[in-house]
């Protein structure tokens, strides 16, 4: 990371920056890129699977399965509207229209939704 600023980039292009690192590095490490940021000509692409790094520095999030674009919206409107829903195999033929993506467990469904509070609040999941 340190040889990667060194050079005064205006793009970043980082994979799992902060993977392996333990929490008082990786808050060091967050605060770097956040100080990165602060000139509005930086940016930065994370491709990371630590969605709690990815919540606290990202302000888009573009969620790519097996190469194509399922998502690509902004962390404020994804922690406002989106949200993960685990259920039944029946349930989640229900839920099929208002799915975004899902992923089948041994027991359950869970599936990626862009209405989590509406479903919630009109079906007993």
């Amino acid at each position: 990371i340190a040889t990667a600023l060194a050079h005064k980039p205006r793009l970043l292009i980082l994979d799992e920056p902060t993977s392996g690192l333990d929490p008082i590095v990786r808050g060091e490490v967050l605060d770097l890129f956040r100080e990165f940021m602060e000139d509005d000509t930086h940016s930065i692409l994370i491709s990371s699977h630590i969605t709690s790094d990815l919540e606290s520095i990202a302000d888009y999030i573009v969620l790519i399965d097996n190469g194509k674009i399922i998502l690509n919206k902004s962390i404020t409107d994804i922690m406002d509207n989106y949200g993960i829903i685990h259920c039944t195999k029946e349930m989640f033929h229900k839920l099929t229209p208002e799915c975004i993506s899902y992923r089948q467990n041994k027991y359950d469904y869970e599936i990626l939704v862009d209405n989590k509070k509406e479903i919630k609040k009109n079906i007993k999941i």
